[in-house]
């Protein structure tokens, strides 16, 4: 097949045929190695070995171009852009110029330097089609043209791989361990979780989706076989097998889902809801709307994030200070005597009750 017929179909074809047969065409046959090595050649992404040290990110614009970024870019119309510097709007680096094949979308271009692991230095490459994953760092593992077929992705310093939803990554019959939203984990065949295990939860994050997963790809260990001795088959769905991991907020930014807090509403009066901060746990949470449970109840509410006020639970410690604090008058209430009022309850010292 001539060069000129080859890259037309690498320009028009979105996506090979689900079968792998090579086409047969009145210029030649072609396979789907061949197809993906010329698609790649047109794309013609730059390789971070050859970015500036500064670089942390690279994308392509819709003219084909490429981009190294200092910082995580935006996506404006038809181009990336980072910062408002004047000589340079996009802190950036222009570094090749690329095609755009059909089914290659510039905008799902982004990604970040890979950055190897320092404890194991634990990378996949995973096959496009089969879903197989492989050692990338194994030296039995260079196939020709591994660069086109298989995506590098890099997984954190214990193996695990960081899920945002989706199709299940792995062939059904793949030995794996999952980790959930609530920090629990378990062990099995991919195939055990129904498609909505791994699909993106949507607009509700539940506490049992899937967000990390690791392959099991040493042949001597063996998967954990659901049983049914609960209800969830011993995949770690149900209160009789979940086990969460120990989980602490410090107040910043969202409290976690599964973690006990105190929560009031912004707008709460004496004469509707609780107006002071009580005890919850958010068991879900998506963009606005939280699910909410009480102590001592089976009663779940729901509510806007932006009109409830969240913090940690307080110490016996919090309580008596701020117990202190409510007999001080208001222009008495500051950091200092705050502090004072700590230095007190650390020292023994407790309200005595006047009779």
């Amino acid at each position: 097949m001539s060069q000129d017929a080859l890259t037309k179909l690498a320009m028009e074809l979105a996506a090979w045929p689900s079968d792998g047969r090579e086409k047969v065409t009145p210029q030649g046959r072609v396979n789907e190695k061949m197809w993906l090595q010329r698609r790649a050649e047109l794309i013609n992404k730059p390789s971070w070995d050859d970015a500036p040290e500064w670089a942390e990110w690279l994308a392509q614009d819709e003219d084909g171009s490429w981009w190294f970024f200092n910082g995580r870019p935006k996506l404006a119309a038809d181009f990336w852009y980072h910062g408002d510097h004047k000589e340079d709007p996009r802190f950036g680096k222009k570094a090749l110029n690329g095609g755009l094949p059909a089914g290659h979308d510039w905008r799902q271009t982004l990604e970040r330097r890979p950055t190897e692991s320092k404890e194991s230095g634990v990378m996949y490459a995973i096959h496009g089609r089969t879903k197989e994953h492989r050692p990338y760092r194994d030296a039995a593992f260079r196939p020709e043209g591994y660069e086109h077929v298989w995506e590098i992705v890099q997984a954190d310093a214990d193996g695990w791989i960081p899920w945002e939803g989706g199709e299940c990554p792995l062939p059904s019959g793949q030995w794996v361990e999952v980790r959930y939203r609530i920090g629990a984990c378990r062990k099995g065949f991919a195939g055990n979780w129904s498609p909505g295990w791994w699909s993106a939860p949507g607009d509700i994050a539940g506490p049992d989706d899937i967000i990390a997963y690791r392959p099991i790809l040493d042949e001597s260990s063996e998967p954990e076989t659901p049983d049914d001795s609960c209800a969830c088959g011993g995949r770690g769905m149900c209160p009789e097998c979940l086990e969460p991991e120990a989980v602490e907020w410090d107040g910043e930014g969202l409290p976690p889902i599964g973690v006990p807090i105190e929560s009031k509403h912004k707008g709460a009066t004496p004469e509707w809801a609780n107006p002071d901060f009580h005890e919850t746990t958010i068991v879900a949470m998506g963009k606005q709307i939280a699910i909410f449970t009480h102590p001592g109840s089976d009663l779940e509410t729901v509510g806007r994030i932006e009109d409830y006020d969240f913090r940690p639970i307080r110490s016996e410690e919090d309580r008596a200070v701020e117990a202190m604090l409510e007999e001080l008058a208001p222009s008495m209430k500051t950091d200092g005597v705050q502090v004072v009022c700590r230095a007190l309850y650390r020292a023994g010292y407790r309200k005595q009750e006047v009779e």
